[in-house]
């Protein structure tokens, strides 16, 4: 693991620093990765969730320690271990993007319950449809916005400019924890016409 960073709340209140140390909310890590390869160097995005995009860095934000975690391309045993130490693992597009990627790479399953937000959406919609990106229902909602995109994070990894990388990888989680505090408390988000679409709570 390269370095943790202070966070903003994202759960319960810190207890310890001990993946597994017991507190009164379930143990709930917030995550995303980004990958090395561009999808078109690998052949498409069904390359890439088998892994051969390989992956840059992970950031988990953990309610435990409050603390955000930032894992490399030499740590994903590390990371793997962090993550299945989860009561809840929070996601966008973890289920169909995040996991598979982790799990092809270091051939070990992601065991904890997800609550993948974009999987919510896809769910509470009667088909897919323009206007869900993290960043669209985050700038709807005021939560605040990404400060790159995915094309721009492999170029950063090509470049070799990890800090700049490991920071749009942790602005991307951060949004993802305000994201999902709002439905918990709300229990909606916005419709790219600003109507309201209802999404199941957790507790974090």
């Amino acid at each position: 693991m390269i370095k943790s960073a202070p966070g903003a709340p994202c759960g319960a209140s810190p207890q310890d620093s001990d993946f597994g140390s017991s507190s009164g909310a379930p143990h709930t890590i917030t995550y995303d990765l980004e990958i090395q390869l561009d999808p078109e160097a690998v052949g498409g995005w069904e390359n890439v969730r088998h892994g051969d995009a390989g992956v840059s860095c992970v950031v988990l934000h953990d309610n435990r320690t409050d603390r955000f975690h930032i894992y490399d391309e030499h740590d994903l045993e590390e990371c793997m271990a962090h993550l299945n130490s989860a009561d809840v693992l929070v996601s966008f597009n973890g289920i169909e993007f995040d996991t598979p990627i982790l799990q092809s790479i270091t051939g070990s399953d992601v065991l904890p319950h997800q609550y993948d937000i974009l999987h919510e959406v896809w769910k509470a919609l009667p088909t897919r449809v323009k206007g869900y990106k993290l960043e669209d229902i985050c700038v709807r909602l005021m939560l605040g916005q990404k400060n790159g995109d995915g094309t721009s994070a492999t170029k950063l990894y090509r470049e070799r400019r990890f800090g700049r990388l490991f920071d749009y990888c942790l602005n991307d989680v951060a949004l993802t924890c305000k994201l999902v505090r709002f439905i918990n408390q709300y229990g909606y988000i916005l419709t790219p016409d600003h109507g309201r679409l209802e999404l199941p709570r957790i507790e974090v």
